[in-house]
């Protein structure tokens, strides 16, 4: 009775449907890695080398930084990296551990006329940041300058060219190369003063993707990756 049983037991352990692993990687990625990726420049980033880890295909979704948090808030791709930890994001994305990096970097301004030299210059300014970014404490609490969220990086620099802001706060993942196809002649300059802490970057998974099933293995692959 017992072997019958336990016969039993096993056929029906075979018979149901395995949960197979999904069959790409959807990323959600800023506009800048598009051209990257296609010419074969991009290897180098961390969701490229987890997705030859995990061995699967690798799909990028180009999207400014609101709408690729939003892409990942509603599924619709399953990974984001360059991710701060904040307890807000924890609602709808599971960050990976390890951290693939700690960015000593942090928070620089941009202007085409003012000279930012400390934080006190920033006084009475009118101050563009990238919707959807956090930034360091005491520039998110302020509030003797005016903040101006823009959607991408094309609408900030018409924006200081038109004189309708004064500064621009760049994220730690900016670089000046972003912009050089809207400021060919480079008249907006980077300014003295920034604010550098040491900031640990995570990879983020849609808390709706079918990766989600597959966390554990996300995380063993993301530390090869690391140690290779």
């Amino acid at each position: 009775m017992f072997k019958i049983f336990s016969l039993l037991i096993a056929i029906s352990v075979l018979s149901l449907p395995a949960i197979a692993k999904p069959k790409k990687l959807i990323f959600a990625a800023i506009p800048q890695y598009i051209d990257r990726f296609e010419s074969g420049q991009l290897e180098d980033n961390i969701v490229v080398r987890l997705a030859k880890e995990l061995g699967v295909p690798i799909e990028l979704y180009p999207c400014p930084w609101v709408r690729c948090l939003k892409l990942i808030e509603t599924g619709q791709a399953d990974i984001i990296d360059d991710l701060f930890k904040t307890r807000d994001r924890e609602e709808f994305i599971q960050y990976l551990s390890p951290h693939f990096t700690v960015q000593k970097a942090g928070f620089r301004f941009y202007s085409l006329s003012k000279k930012i030299k400390s934080f006190a210059d920033l006084d009475g300014l009118i101050i563009a940041h990238l919707r959807g970014y956090k930034h360091f404490e005491k520039f998110d609490q302020a509030t003797n300058f005016t903040k101006v969220p823009v959607l991408d990086l094309e609408i900030m620099v018409n924006l200081m060219m038109s004189n309708r802001i004064d500064v621009f706060i760049a994220p730690p993942s900016f670089d000046i190369k972003h912009i050089e196809p809207f400021d060919p002649d480079e008249k907006i300059k980077k300014q003295e003063f920034d604010y550098i802490v040491d900031m640990p970057l995570y990879l983020g998974i849609s808390k709706k993707s079918d990766w989600m099933n597959e966390q554990n293995f996300l995380e063993h692959s993301l530390n090869k990756v690391l140690s290779k």
